[in-house]
């Protein structure tokens, strides 16, 4: 018999039985700062060489790419009927974590409903949160381009930060529309967790003894009864939150629009959403990017060793650059961050656990807005701070980071596009096998592995195109502390699987996502938009 329920998660009315599937759910920890922003980044063969972590300025074309077919692409549409949107600058500002608006940017806010269960009969539905950019010059009559970052921050947070940094360049030519995933975003958050379970998988289950198996035992048992809680409380739609759904949210989008195509720009892990769009729905791709995505239908173990290595290259990379700048770190920034780290791990730093410090550095160098060396000087000021005992802004800092970054739904969501998980055992001997290897980053994403333990394990992952002519591009980060910069092999493969023509452009900047923090990254992207035809072979430097 029917009945009717309101959830945490949106409300929802539930007038016929779901069908719902097993999933498994594995998770990534992003960092905390003064910006935040998403995203998971995918990566191709031979791209070109790497450039380094420079600081010039500007656009230069040349090196070795995919071609790109030349057919000319049908021209985005103009939405022939839109959506409720009003004015919420100021709150997308605050909830962004920024100090003032983004300069002359109008921020616009509304809900779509969408089915719980794509595809099934029921007419249960889930609130999905948009926000939409745009300048006074933005044309009224250019067609809007839809942005995701999955699970990697909300993507209403993601847009804010372009806004305010050098991809508001983007916003001259189109307004940008960020869909936030189900489960993020302020009107579709999900409170799942106890305060202890959130708090031991907060801090990778650091604790008094953090020993490998000790420490990587709490948080799987930590884990396991999230996993309980989270299906208690959701039942019956506790596997309603793959990608494969969030990509139907798009579709909900697309056809309110009443438009037959869409643009889609998927930073990070909002690859996942953007490629499962393009599996599901290939008529209705228009436009896609893939900016910097994390790995991509890949299993657990293979998908964080490329994070690990990537996100290792970056804080590298963050270390050559403060150095540069004679930053508060010294001479060998490299390694003052891998003593804090070693400090905060043998609790040397009150009220700060590892975790939370490489937390707070990702998100300080990853998801900044505005002046990248005011955001690496300022961060190597914080951490040095801390190692001289003043912990304060630090904490800030990673406080700024949990609230951001490992929110329940996110939680929820990266676990659900997460196969063949890690057993404990397994990631115990990755803790000292990848930090060997990967000395800043390693140790903390082998227990990330854990995160998901409890949950129902799946077969598949996300679903990839089997056909798509449409002509994408593909940015490629240089430095990205996130998720770092090594999927866009695995995506740059199903794409050409598919058939799709490709374009690639480079860039040798430090942040999470080439467009953010790039203004020729946005030009490139603008020119994609409105062309159809990326040129197959770019280069931004930083």
């Amino acid at each position: 018999m029917p009945v009717e329920s309101t959830t945490s998660l949106g409300v929802m009315r539930r007038t016929a039985p779901s069908v719902f599937a097993s999933r498994v759910f594995g998770s990534r920890l992003l960092g905390a700062g003064s910006a935040l922003v998403s995203v998971a980044v995918v990566a191709a063969c031979a791209v070109g060489p790497d450039t380094g972590p420079g600081f010039v300025r500007g656009e230069n074309h040349g090196g070795p790419g995919a071609p790109a077919s030349a057919t000319a692409q049908p021209p985005l549409e103009v939405p022939g009927s839109d959506v409720a949107w009003h004015d919420c600058t100021d709150q997308q500002t605050q909830r962004s974590g920024l100090k003032t608006p983004p300069s002359g940017t109008t921020l616009s806010c509304a809900t779509i409903q969408a089915p719980i269960t794509p595809g099934t009969d029921t007419t249960d539905t889930i609130d999905v949160d948009l926000v939409r950019a745009s300048l006074a010059a933005t044309p009224k009559n250019a067609a809007p381009v839809v942005l995701t970052t999955g699970s990697d921050i909300e993507s209403g947070t993601a847009l804010t930060l372009l806004a305010a940094s050098d991809g508001a360049a983007l916003l001259r030519s189109h307004p940008v529309v960020a869909v936030d995933r189900r489960g993020l975003g302020p009107n579709t958050i999900v409170d799942c967790l106890t305060k202890d379970d959130r708090a031991t998988i907060y801090e990778n289950g650091s604790g008094t003894d953090n020993a490998n198996a000790a420490r990587a035992s709490r948080l799987g048992t930590a884990a396991n009864s999230a996993a309980d809680g989270c299906n208690d409380m959701l039942s019956p739609n506790q596997a309603d939150y793959p990608a494969k759904y969030a990509a139907a949210d798009l579709e909900v989008l697309r056809a309110a629009w009443k438009v037959k195509r869409i643009a889609i720009i998927g930073i990070g892990d909002g690859a996942t959403v953007a490629g499962a769009y393009a599996a599901q729905f290939p008529d209705h791709v228009g436009r896609l990017v893939f900016d910097t995505p994390a790995p991509y239908a890949t299993g657990m173990q293979e998908a964080y060793s490329q994070i690990a290595a990537g996100t290792d290259a970056a804080l590298t990379g963050f270390a050559d650059q403060c150095r540069a700048l004679s930053c508060a770190l010294g001479s060998d920034p490299r390694a003052a961050i891998a003593g804090l780290l070693a400090k905060a791990r043998s609790g040397g730093l009150p009220g700060l656990s590892d975790t939370e410090v490489l937390s707070a550095i990702r998100l300080g160098v990853g998801a900044y807005s505005g002046d990248r060396a005011a955001a690496i000087t300022s961060t190597a000021a914080m951490l040095a701070d801390a190692a001289n005992g003043n912990v304060a802004a630090l904490q800030a800092a990673a406080t700024r980071a949990h609230t951001v970054f490992d929110t329940d739904g996110q939680l929820l969501t990266r676990c659900a596009d997460t196969n063949a998980p890690v057993g404990q055992a397994q990631a115990v001997a990755l803790m000292d096998q990848w930090s060997k290897q990967y000395p800043l980053t390693g140790y903390q994403t082998a227990l990330d592995t854990q995160r998901c333990n409890g949950w129902p394990a799946i077969a598949d992952g996300a679903p990839t195109p089997k056909k798509l002519t449409t002509p994408t591009l593909l940015l490629n980060g240089g430095f990205d502390p996130i998720n770092g910069n090594k999927g866009i092999d695995g995506v740059r493969s199903f794409l050409t699987t598919a058939g799709a023509p490709i374009g690639v452009m480079t860039w040798a900047g430090l942040g999470y996502s080439a467009l953010i923090h790039s203004d020729c990254a946005a030009t490139t992207v603008g020119r994609y938009l409105d062309s159809g035809t990326p040129n197959p072979s770019s280069a931004c430097p930083a």
